[in-house]
């Protein structure tokens, strides 16, 4: 859950193989959630200031995978570079939309 300086929130969650997404206004939720992804998990969120902006971050299909709120939509994927079994991926950004997308893996070192 991320939420930005106006009060708004928006949440992320995995269920049934998608990550999904929902604003929450005081206490009430919107009325339509986005779905970011099939075969998500993992999903993560950070919020500028303004609740209009913000990056979720999810595991789709073993790759770590990026998208930008922007308003009331996401954009398009956005894949972040890593290996294959990426995993925990993990976003934070400030007030201004600057920040950092970091990835686990696992090593295949013997």
């Amino acid at each position: 859950m991320a939420v930005a300086a106006d009060g708004t929130a928006t949440v992320v969650w995995g269920e049934s193989d998608h990550a999904y997404a929902r604003r929450i206004f005081e206490l009430r939720l919107s009325t339509a959630p986005q779905d970011l992804g099939a075969g998500a998990d993992e999903p993560d969120i950070s919020s500028e200031d303004d609740s209009s902006f913000a990056w979720a971050v999810f595991r789709q299909n073993g790759a770590a995978i990026a998208r930008r709120l922007v308003g009331s939509q996401f954009d398009p994927l956005v894949p972040l570079e890593a290996a294959e079994g990426a995993e925990s991926p993990r976003v934070a950004i400030n007030g201004r939309g600057v920040g950092y997308a970091g990835i686990g893996g696992t090593s295949t070192n013997g």
